[in-house]
């Protein structure tokens, strides 16, 4: 079934800026250490079931093997060791004249749930008396599912709740019928407004951050019909917000999206957020 999206929620939260974040880095100089290249990772769980490498970095390389354990640590998690994930060999070793290693985890895909906060806390153990010591011990690595992209899955119809409509047209959602263009394509018919549709293209090449966006800045409505008035050419034009492609979500079968619509020769009319939900015949009660 697919999940109730509160529109309006959705919608407040999605147009907060994004703040940039600066990185700092610092060089280390002092004893060889052990520890997770990151603190935090994202895991992708897919249908074929492969295992995904977490790196385990030394800051020098030693003239002998270093081998050391990788524990679950469940009070630090959600996800439970043998449901929603297993470790593929907890032992892992850094060999002589090497500075790192993986150890991998496999996402049981089947026991997982898209929406869900699914994470597991490793950590890293010490087998017999090192003289080496251990830095950032702990890593949280996050199961995400993964669901295949099929373009079918995304024609039939589309519920396109929008900020704009909203605004313009006391009203929180519109049903579009949704037809395919090519096996990465698709249309919106009528997405704002009947006659005025809209083309968005997949880009799947990142299965993490899978993504769709508008082909061009295209005629998504006219301003007598939302506006009550002529202004300019009468036409709303509707198109990408620089760096923010639309985030699709595969499992969910949704996306949020980004739109600037302008009027030519008169302004920009604003910026709307749309989450566009992709139904079937049934769903969409047809």
């Amino acid at each position: 079934m697919k999940k109730i999206l509160y529109i309006s929620a959705m919608i407040s939260s999605a147009m907060l800026s994004l703040v940039g974040c600066k990185t700092e880095y610092t060089t280390y100089d002092g004893p060889s250490a052990i520890a997770f290249a990151d603190t935090a990772s994202l895991c992708p769980v897919v249908q074929s079931g492969d295992a995904y490498g977490i790196d385990i970095a030394a800051t020098a390389a030693a003239d002998y093997d270093r081998t050391f354990a990788v524990e679950a640590v469940p009070s630090k998690s959600t996800a439970v060791y043998g449901k929603h994930f297993v470790i593929d060999d907890q032992t892992v070793t850094i060999k002589a004249g090497e500075t790192a290693t993986k150890v991998y985890v496999k996402g049981i895909y089947d026991n997982l749930d898209s929406s869900g906060d699914i994470y597991v806390t490793l950590r890293l153990v010490g087998e017999g008396n090192e003289d080496w010591p251990f830095n950032s011990t702990e890593t949280k690595v996050y199961l995400t599912k993964i669901c295949p992209f099929n373009i079918d899955d995304y024609t039939g119809w589309c519920r396109v709740s929008s900020s704009f409509l909203i605004a313009y047209a006391n009203k929180e959602s519109n049903l579009a019928k949704v037809e395919k263009v090519d096996d990465e394509t698709i249309v919106i018919k009528g997405m704002f407004q009947e006659g005025y549709d809209v083309k968005f293209r997949f880009d799947v090449s990142d299965m993490l951050h899978p993504t769709m966006y508008m082909l061009d800045e295209t005629p998504v409505g006219n301003t007598r019909t939302f506006m009550n008035y002529v202004y300019g050419n009468g036409l709303l034009l509707g198109g990408e917000v620089n760096g923010y492609s639309a985030e699709l979500h595969l499992c969910d079968k949704y996306a949020e999206q980004y739109m600037k619509i302008r009027v030519d020769g008169v302004g920009t009319v604003g910026l709307y957020v749309n989450i566009l939900e992709f139904l079937t015949d049934e769903e969409a009660g047809k």
